[in-house]
């Protein structure tokens, strides 16, 4: 009798969870079309006749992976792996990077992988990783910090995705000389930069804002972005549905010239 058993690998939501999966499935040496790769959620779904194998991280595997990649497929390839990582999509992103790792690896494709796009997972990844970078270039731009009474710039945030890795090295390299963190809302995530040191990101931080103490000078910097932001409009060409467009309404809870 066939065995109409599956086998899903989970693994932990993370690029190096999930370069562990990828690992894992090699090594087992098992049947590439009949395996799911999956990232562990709360709601994990059990289904008749699937087999659930959790796997956990592994860096050395993940390293190994990590440079397979980097190695045959080039940076772009990489990053893009990358990000598509962080995407907040569960369901099918680990099966989607594992795929496009799959395909370039049997069929020996170069650095242009990513131009493949009737392959189902590697045009998931690229919606994965337009999605994430477009929302990382967002908080680029709409990012508000205020400064607290000890002199450490502070910002919350509420992404979709998980961009903190992402906006990481640009606000280092434009703040290099001042101590900040930017606070992940509703991930309970923090990155923090020492500007003694290096920056980290912090996980289960729960942030009580009423309990922070801002500088003096703060009210006034506010009461600045406000009065600047009015007096540049022009309330005769105001178009509120292109300022939708270019500023949607989700960033703006954390905007000083909004709040």
């Amino acid at each position: 009798m066939e065995n109409i058993q599956k086998k899903r690998i989970l693994c932990e939501d993370s690029i190096e969870g999930i370069f562990s999966g990828v690992y894992y499935i090699y090594e087992k040496k098992y049947e590439k079309r009949g395996i799911e790769l999956k990232v562990e959620g709360n709601n994990q779904n059990y289904e008749l006749f699937i087999i659930d194998e959790f796997v956990p991280v592994d860096m050395e595997n993940a390293v190994k992976v990590a440079r397979t990649v980097q190695n045959k497929f080039g940076q772009e390839v990489y990053y893009t792996l990358l990000r598509t990582a962080l995407s907040k999509e569960k369901d099918y992103k680990a099966q989607a990077i594992f795929g496009t790792i799959q395909y370039g690896i049997s069929n020996n494709v170069a650095t242009d992988l990513l131009n493949y796009l009737k392959r189902k997972e590697i045009y998931q990844v690229f919606q994965l990783n337009r999605t994430v970078a477009n929302e990382a270039n967002k908080f680029l731009q709409f990012i508000r910090f205020q400064e607290l009474f000890n002199g450490v710039l502070y910002a919350k945030i509420a992404p979709e995705n998980n961009v903190l890795p992402l906006l990481a090295e640009h606000f280092t390299d434009r703040l290099k000389n001042e101590n900040f963190m930017i606070y992940d809302e509703n991930r309970k995530m923090a990155l923090v930069y020492n500007r003694e040191k290096h920056w980290e990101i912090y996980e289960n931080i729960i942030v009580e804002e009423e309990q922070l103490q801002m500088a003096e000078c703060e009210e006034n910097m506010k009461k600045l972005w406000k009065t600047f932001y009015e007096s540049i409009a022009i309330k005769e060409r105001s178009n509120l549905e292109l300022q939708r467009q270019l500023l949607p309404l989700k960033f703006r809870k954390f905007m000083t010239e909004f709040v």
